[in-house]
């Protein structure tokens, strides 16, 4: 009875698994994955700590005050503090594994996507040490694909769900919810979609929506050229503007504004001969409106006009090496008590601007990094990089750069002198990569930071900025 039991058992499985699923065998599927793994040093803890998000923060001068809408409430001009810092040795670990499942004729496809982020290892708050049981996962990415109805080619879809989202690298290049319609003719390709940032469950006042048009066109040779515009209307949000309650003096009323704001921006990617390079020139405008209430008084509200120019230019010297300059310039508000808001913004992004501050390195892709967004603050940013990059074979890649850091306006006094400078400092950053195949790849990377005037004003204290260097390890494997 026993054996009967048994394989009774293995027939019903048998015909559970070949005959109700038999439908989804209409189904490809695709399984990708992406994960870092760091070890490393460095001189200044802080840089690692205080994280200076573009997805979470907003930052414009009003009636003196600086506006922080940040996580944690902290203010991330605190880089390099001397008293503070620490040489800190760590290791991290970052993953990302997603499925794509399509149908034979490509009309349909869904993606799940799920992440492990950037984790120390021993985390006392996230358990990420012995047997790693506080370990936690997020959604990464959760669309589907469907193609137009009307549409001949399946290169005409809509895209529904949380996804990537890659419109420019200094506004936005990270994921969301949405809804897309992608198409393509000829060359030609272009995207228009909407996508929600916050949302409020039970009135649309405080919902945070973005509208947005991309479209690319590759030219003769290796020339591209791209334009977008996006439209940002963000709901009711909250200044660190305080009143509290006559009545309960518990109870703190908060200034509220809301915003809108429209990014217009062209990218062109060229070569001739020998000679490349890049060019990003986005303009920023729109207007800050304050919700008047009884708790303050009425103030106008203000105008955004930013701008943002990046220009990379080089020459192929031999097949194996390449040479380039890059001069980057971000805005910032020169005048924090007009109404103007000068101060460019980027939406969600992964500022690639070295390694000190900025996540142009493994451990920035692993999300320790002083800031994402390209720049410090409402003080915007300059930077002149000569880099360089030498293939020595195949599976043997080095990359150096030397970089000079500014604030596009002069860094707030901290101490008793009346001083004020914009020179951060001089930076020199240095990648080596090895291929070990397709898949892996081994990483070493290290970057000094020598601290110019500007960079004592980056510090809690009146004292000089440390110098700071780091130097990582790691693995990188993707699939």
């Amino acid at each position: 009875m026993y054996f009967m039991n048994q394989y009774f058992k293995i027939v019903l499985f048998t015909l559970v698994f070949y005959i109700i699923p038999f439908p989804l065998f209409a189904f490809t599927y695709e399984i990708h994955g992406d994960m870092k793994q760091a070890i490393g040093f460095t001189s200044n803890a802080d840089v690692f700590s205080l994280k200076l998000n573009s997805a979470e923060t907003d930052y414009f001068q009003y009636k003196t005050h600086l506006n922080q809408v940040v996580q944690n409430d902290f203010t991330p001009l605190n880089f390099m503090n001397s008293p503070k810092s620490n040489d800190v040795t760590f290791g991290a670990t970052r993953g990302i594994l997603w499925i794509k499942g399509k149908t034979d004729d490509n009309k349909a496809s869904l993606v799940y996507g799920a992440e492990v982020q950037g984790y120390n290892w021993g985390d006392n708050e996230q358990d990420f040490g012995l047997a790693g049981e506080g370990l936690t996962q997020e959604t990464y990415l959760l669309y589907a694909d469907v193609k137009a109805p009307w549409a001949q080619s399946a290169d005409n879809f809509f895209r529904i769900g949380l996804q990537h989202v890659d419109i420019s690298d200094w506004v936005w290049n990270e994921t969301a919810a949405g809804l897309t319609f992608h198409g393509k003719n000829g060359m030609s390709q272009w995207m228009l979609g909407w996508f929600r940032g916050e949302n409020d469950k039970y009135t649309n006042a405080s919902d945070n929506n973005y509208f947005v048009a991309h479209f690319q066109r590759p030219l003769e040779g290796d020339n591209h050229l791209e334009f977008f515009c996006i439209y940002e209307h963000t709901g009711e949000e909250a200044t660190p503007e305080f009143l509290k309650d006559p009545n309960d003096l518990t109870i703190r009323h908060y200034r509220l504004y809301s915003s809108d704001t429209y990014y217009l921006g062209v990218n062109s990617q060229f070569t001739f001969g020998s000679m490349f390079g890049t060019i990003d020139i986005i303009y920023q405008g729109g207007n800050i409106n304050f919700i008047q209430d009884k708790y303050f008084d009425d103030i106008p509200g203000l105008e955004r006009s930013a701008n943002l120019i990046h220009l990379t230019g080089g020459i192929q010297v031999t097949d194996k090496f390449k040479l380039y300059g890059t001069i980057l310039s971000i805005s910032g508000d020169m005048n924090e008590s007009d109404l103007d808001v000068d101060n460019f913004k980027s939406i969600d992004v992964k500022g690639k601007v070295g390694q000190i501050f900025f996540k142009d390195s493994i451990i920035g892709d692993i999300d320790h990094h002083g800031a994402d967004a390209p720049y410090f603050q409402d003080k915007g940013l300059i930077q002149f990089a000569l880099t360089g990059e030498y293939q020595y074979r195949p599976n043997h890649h080095f990359k150096f750069a030397l970089r000079h850091l500014m604030t596009q306006v002069d860094l707030p006094v901290r101490g008793p002198e009346e001083t004020k400078d914009n020179d951060i400092g001089t930076e020199i950053d240095f990648w080596y990569h090895y291929s070990l195949n397709q898949y892996a790849t081994l990483v070493f990377e290290s970057a000094y930071l020598y601290p110019r005037n500007g960079g004592d004003m980056m510090t809690d204290y009146p004292c000089d900025a440390k110098k700071l260097f780091q130097m990582i390890s790691g693995v990188e494997i993707s699939f």
